[in-house]
């Protein structure tokens, strides 16, 4: 038979408890609350300079630092907020709105979004139909490629070509003769100066008015009073240019 010996079991114990306090030692509550201390870094001044007691560096002393700059308005405007946000950033006078977009470290910057030629296409394909507002003005026109990656951007359609009449008159002067083709018609023509800044229209030819009217003019200046007799009937009028700039006709004035 063997006998145990109980008397050295409370000494084994006493051993292992002693081992085990050796293994996991507890903490001074001194030490713990001047690390507390430390990490709710105190306001401070020093002179005129305000700041706050931090290390100068890991488990150094303490010394009265500067607080943390603010951080600059693009990343302030993002704060809080979601990727694809919409910020707006105010620098002085200057203010753009934009969208929250990731960087490094997981922060997110407000960069201004796309001008409105690209904006106005997001979404669509080369070639759809697209407008875009500038100030109080409304443009339409086409999605178009505008770089060799593809990126699309509205570009305005070109004005339609001029009307044959208009077209016929490029490049000549009022009064010169013009020739215009419409759907298969042919005629000759003089060209006019539209008035308030009109372009020159090609117009047919006006009848020739009746050599009374010339002969009246003969000798005389424009806006000259004048008069002929037509048909029995005493035409007063005033000395005006024919389309030709250059002949003088007595054109009846116009009666209140």
């Amino acid at each position: 038979m063997v006998r145990r010996s109980f008397g050295s079991l409370p000494a084994r114990r006493r051993a292992r408890s002693k081992g085990a306090a050796k293994a996991t030692p507890r903490r001074a509550p001194a030490r713990d609350s001047r690390r507390a201390h430390r990490r709710a870094a105190p306001d401070c001044k020093v002179g005129t300079f305000s700041g706050k007691c931090d290390p100068l560096f890991r488990g150094g002393p303490l010394a009265c630092l500067p607080p943390p700059p603010a951080p600059p308005p693009p990343l302030e405007a993002c704060a809080g907020k979601k990727p694809d946000d919409d910020c707006k950033v105010t620098v002085g006078d200057k203010t753009f709105t934009g969208e929250c977009e990731p960087i490094e470290d997981g922060k997110l910057i407000c960069l201004p979004g796309p001008p409105p030629p690209v904006e106005a296409c997001d979404k669509l394909t080369a070639g759809a139909q697209c407008s875009l507002t500038v100030g109080d003005v409304t443009v339409k026109g086409m999605c178009r490629a505008v770089t060799e990656g593809g990126l699309l951007a509205c570009v305005p359609q070109p004005p339609p070509p001029p009307p044959p009449f208009v077209a016929a008159c490029d490049k000549l002067n009022a009064g010169d003769k013009c020739h215009v083709s419409v759907d298969g018609k042919t005629f000759d023509g003089i060209c006019h100066q539209l008035p308030n800044g009109g372009p020159l229209v090609c117009l047919p030819q006006p009848p020739p008015p009746p050599q009374a009217a010339l002969d009246a003019c003969a000798n005389k200046s424009k806006d000259q009073t004048c008069s002929f007799t037509w048909d029995d009937h005493t035409i007063n009028g005033a000395c005006e240019f024919l389309p030709d700039g250059k002949t003088l006709v007595c054109a009846p004035m116009c009666h209140k």
